[in-house]
């Protein structure tokens, strides 16, 4: 591809990682701008699935797409690329469109997007920035497999919704800070559930009035609803941690406000360890997957049992 600064040309690159660890040189790549077609064929079922929602969780970090060929094959590519399907679901056409001039942003398996100066390319971006007025179009067709029945009954119980959310406190506690664990549980239909540690309000305030303002008790019982899933920026409240934020807004009468999802970095340290009342995933990577999860599968519903 011919531009005012160069040739430039857009790279595919073929992965078959056979352990998990290899999985970070997918979102690698994708943040450099290639496309990358990943074949888990040679991984045991637990851990294909395991890489797959660590690559997803990534490359939603940097607005990449993402596209299943196959049972075990799937596309991902950087934010410049826009995947179509034609009608007879055989060809996957890739168009890549120069939109903006920005270096990649920095991003490490465990401390998720961050470029520290400069535009960030997140899943919200900012109708301020103007996208570059030069635009070119080069086509990329790769012939996939027709998908199996079994992939193809998975991909519409995902796309149809209906999945939902559900937190419940543990027996477990984080061994330093005697911190109560709880666990946000994901459920999908058709696809087996999913959980993820988190911690909830602060240890001393577990029984505290969940539904006063500023108690920093645990989340009050009851359905909430899904508002918004952004980023969050380095401006913003060093509670809220790094990677995404995913807003809440309860379905019932209570004074609390401004409740979410977010990764919680004082996890066991100390005094600060907990939320002032959010849910604080204890590891960070895992709110990259959530997010992506939430994003894909349409899910907007979160209980809150205990």
């Amino acid at each position: 591809m011919e531009t005012p600064f160069g040739t430039w040309f857009h790279e595919v690159v073929v992965m078959t990682p056979g352990r998990f660890e290899e999985a970070v040189e997918a979102v690698l790549a994708v943040q450099q701008f290639k496309t990358v077609v990943l074949h888990l064929s040679a991984m045991a079922p637990e851990e294909a699935q395991r890489t797959i929602d660590f690559v997803s969780g990534g490359v939603f970090a940097l607005d990449g797409q993402s596209e299943r060929l196959g049972d075990t094959v799937f596309l991902f590519a950087p934010a410049l690329v826009t995947i179509s399907r034609d009608q007879d679901e055989r060809t996957l056409t890739c168009t890549v469109r120069l939109r903006w001039l920005a270096a990649p942003p920095l991003w490490h398996p465990y401390r998720g997007s961050n470029t520290g100066a400069g535009p960030v390319l997140s899943m919200k971006r900012s109708t301020g920035q103007a996208p570059l007025v030069l635009a070119w179009a080069l086509g990329l067709v790769l012939a996939a497999p027709a998908p199996s029945a079994q992939a193809t009954q998975a991909a519409q119980a995902v796309a149809a919704g209906g999945g939902r959310m559900v937190l419940v406190r543990t027996d477990r506690q984080l061994p330093v800070t005697g911190d109560p664990i709880w666990e946000l549980q994901l459920l999908l239909p058709g696809q087996p559930a999913r959980a993820y540690e988190a911690l909830v309000g602060r240890m001393r305030r577990q029984e505290g009035d969940r539904h006063r303002l500023g108690s920093k008790a645990p989340l009050p019982r009851g359905r909430y609803a899904v508002t918004e899933i952004t980023p969050v920026a380095p401006t913003d409240d060093v509670e809220l941690g790094r990677f995404l934020w995913i807003g809440l807004e309860p379905a019932f009468p209570t004074a609390r406000r401004g409740l979410g999802i977010h990764h919680d970095p004082s996890a066991g340290r100390g005094r600060s360890s907990g939320t002032d009342g959010c849910i604080g995933l204890i590891h960070g990577n895992d709110l990259l997957v959530l997010g992506d999860l939430l994003r894909r599968s349409g899910t907007t519903e979160l209980v809150v049992k205990d």
